[in-house]
């Protein structure tokens, strides 16, 4: 009985290393593309209007404080990809092997997945915050965060929800399958993601200098120009690094009054400033 358990647990920690590694790799690079404007605020990707039936769909899921962008589109597909690879390979592993198959197995492997997914998605979201210089976990609030408006008990709704569908999901796969093994595993996955990201990422994360970020800062940039880094090139006195301006209301008409700034489609395959 007790190599059995040992052997719950370990899988539960596999299972729980397939969460916080991806979360923590995912986090770093979207912070590095976002920078302090999260939720692709300023990322160039489409953006669905709140009429097409991907954002109604996507604001049903998440919540309406957001909005939906094909950037996270593709970057949930990218890791849905991921983890259905792994549960089909299993199953496609056995048939080849010529063993007999286990659809109970299968049903279960694809739920804890499905679990497995779903935390990464609300894990890779927090650590975004934990690992950011410009938030931390302080600034994990409504006064700092625009797309995060609906907290519940300083939790955001949609992590809520994300962690009872998992529940939900796992109990009733276990209730139909009459086997409470799947449930277990879940649960103590469950625990081991918390723990590590709340009692091992979160306290490390305080050594992190946070940068300036005013409460309610959305309120205030009105415009943001930015100037591209420079490529290798490039040899008219390049940047040393990008810098991102923000301009007060009016400033940026009076600039596009002037001809002095364009727009960057209108920019795109020719030189506005070409002598």
């Amino acid at each position: 009985m007790f190599g059995i358990e040992v052997a719950h647990l370990l899988y539960a920690l596999l299972a729980t290393a397939s969460i916080i590694i991806p979360a923590i790799l995912i986090a770093k690079q979207e912070v590095a593309i976002e920078g302090p404007f999260g939720w692709s605020a300023l990322t160039f990707t489409n953006r669905f209007s709140i009429s097409h039936w991907y954002s109604k769909f996507f604001r049903w899921i998440t919540g309406q404080d957001k909005w939906a962008t094909e950037y996270h589109l593709n970057s949930m597909l990218i890791w849905m990809a991921i983890y259905a690879g792994v549960i089909f390979f299993i199953p496609a592993y056995t048939l080849f092997m010529g063993e007999e198959w286990n659809w109970p197995a299968f049903w279960a492997l694809f739920t804890l997945a499905a679990c497995c997914y779903i935390e990464l998605v609300v894990v890779e979201d927090y650590i975004w915050f934990l690992i950011h210089p410009y938030y931390g976990p302080a600034r994990h609030n409504k006064n700092f965060v625009p797309w995060f408006q609906n907290f519940r008990l300083g939790i955001p709704k949609s992590y809520w929800r994300g962690m009872i569908v998992t529940f939900l999901a796992a109990s009733l796969t276990s209730l139909f399958q009459q086997n409470y093994l799947l449930f277990i595993i879940w649960l103590l996955t469950f625990i081991l993601t918390n723990f590590i990201t709340l009692g091992i990422i979160r306290p490390w994360t305080k050594r992190i200098a946070r940068k300036n970020l005013s409460a309610h800062w959305w309120n205030w940039v009105k415009d943001v120009v930015i100037q591209r880094y420079p490529y290798a090139c490039e040899t008219l006195h390049p940047s040393a690094k990008p810098r991102v301006f923000v301009l007060g209301p009016g400033v940026l008409k009076d600039l596009i009054s002037r001809g002095e700034v364009v727009l960057l489609e209108d920019a795109l395959g020719q030189n506005p400033w070409q002598e």
